[in-house]
């Protein structure tokens, strides 16, 4: 059973890394203070854990998540820390950003390089005072390569370091971009160096234990979200028996007499390049060919978001901004899919609540939580080409009883993966980790 928890203020006892900087909130607090409380007494040492996580950023979605692990493993005596660097301008645009009081902002800074970027999370200095690193598998973290390192040369005795035990966790595999062998044997390099390994799903569980993990040492988080909200709120409408035109009405539009049963699209997602906007445009002005009945509606922001105005302008969609659950099961009464034609991520497991297929391409860079759906049983992979894209997805939507087919069996995988499972395999590679430290 999972339940929020309150933080006591964000400053206190948090603040001054070993590195003798002020602490991150400095402008209202001028004491110095020490990062971790003193547990050198040799009966606290081996009680009470320090866990220090590194993230990029703390977005949104992950709030719950983060929550429920610090209370578990502040339950059995620990005392977590998650290090993130500030926000930028990217970051903000994709996802909501927060600042919870269980997390500081570390003095790191980012840089790009030959197209790649190089980051640094400011958490060398917090490294020194915890007991256990938990930090992203990523190539450019420099945290994470400083992590590793004293790792390795506290294992081979090569000098007085003591260092903290590693976890690293990410995709595992080159899922979003083209990398080349370099960067694979940088990432290579972080795997078997790494005390243990959290991949997002088993498919990066088993890509860590072929590139040299040992089985022993990787799990698979399953990657998730918490669903609980948008399940209540999916309830909430079956309950109302809202109309598909009342649904539409309550998210600002309005239902056409034109459109017909099963014309209504949803799209859920950040309006980037990623997503490949501009391939959904393509799309939309082919099946705005097809059919101007056709209607699109649009749950989410970002810079693209000037691809979808011409759609716009002639009432094809409908932009309804960031949206959150009760709009997402709004969405769910009045529309038949999901166009997804970029990057599918975690947009798979909502989409099971929703009741959803998920509409994509065979588009070489989706996410890992790509490995959830099961094309032609409760998804579609359509042609990688907006016009034959929306010629099969107006094919699809002329197709009643596949179509309900496909919602159907998505429907059934409602709620999984959990994010309970998440949560518990967090919570217990970190304490394993710890004891075998001890």
């Amino acid at each position: 059973m999972m339940a929020s928890t309150s933080f006591p203020p964000s400053h206190v006892g948090w603040g001054r890394p070993a590195s003798g900087r002020r602490c991150g909130q400095a402008s209202r607090c001028r004491r110095r203070h020490r990062v971790w409380p003193d547990l050198r007494a040799k009966k606290n040492r081996r009680a009470v854990g320090r866990i220090l996580i590194v993230q990029p950023v703390v977005p949104g979605y992950r709030r719950v998540f983060f929550e429920e692990v610090i209370r578990r493993l502040e339950i059995s005596g620990h005392q977590v820390l998650v290090l993130t660097s500030r926000a930028g301008a990217r970051s903000a645009a994709r996802a909501e950003i927060i600042r919870p009081p269980w997390q500081r902002e570390g003095q790191g800074f980012s840089r790009r390089f030959k197209g790649r970027d190089i980051r640094y999370r400011g958490s060398i200095g917090y490294q020194h005072r915890a007991d256990l690193v938990v930090l992203e598998l990523a190539t450019g973290c420099l945290d994470t390569y400083y992590a590793i390192t004293r790792s390795v040369v506290s294992r081979l005795r090569l000098g007085r370091v003591r260092s903290s035990r590693v976890v690293v966790w990410g995709h595992v595999g080159a899922y979003t971009r083209n990398r080349g062998r370099l960067l694979d044997t940088l990432e290579q390099l972080q795997i078997r160096g790494a005390d243990h390994v959290l991949a997002y799903t088993p498919t990066g569980r088993d890509d860590a234990v072929r590139r040299g993990a040992a089985p022993e040492n990787v799990s698979s988080l399953d990657n998730t979200v918490d669903l609980r909200s948008l399940e209540s709120a999916v309830d909430a409408v079956v309950h109302a028996d809202l109309s598909p035109s009342e649904a539409l009405r309550r998210l600002g539009g309005e239902w056409r007499a034109d459109v017909p049963p099963n014309r209504i699209l949803a799209f859920i997602g950040a309006l980037d390049a990623p997503k490949r906007i501009n391939f959904l445009a393509a799309a939309l002005d082919r099946l705005w060919e097809r059919d101007p009945s056709t209607v699109l509606l649009v749950g989410g922001a970002g810079v693209d978001e000037g691809l979808l105005m011409p759609s716009v302008e002639r009432g094809q969609t409908l932009l309804l901004g960031r949206i959150g659950d009760a709009e997402k099961a709004l969405m769910a009464r009045c529309a038949s899919a999901i166009v997804m034609p970029g990057r599918v991520g975690l947009v798979a497991t909502e989409s099971f609540v929703l009741g959803l297929p998920v509409l994509t391409t065979d588009y070489p860079f989706h996410a890992p939580e790509f490995s959830y759906l099961a094309p032609g049983e409760d998804s579609l992979v359509l042609t990688d080409d907006p016009v034959s894209y929306a010629d099969e997805v107006f094919a699809l939507m002329n197709n009643e009883p596949f179509l309900a087919r496909l919602q159907q069996t998505a429907r059934k995988r409602s709620g999984w993966p959990t994010l309970e499972h998440m949560v518990q395999t967090f919570v217990d590679v970190c304490e394993n980790s710890l004891a075998s430290r001890f």
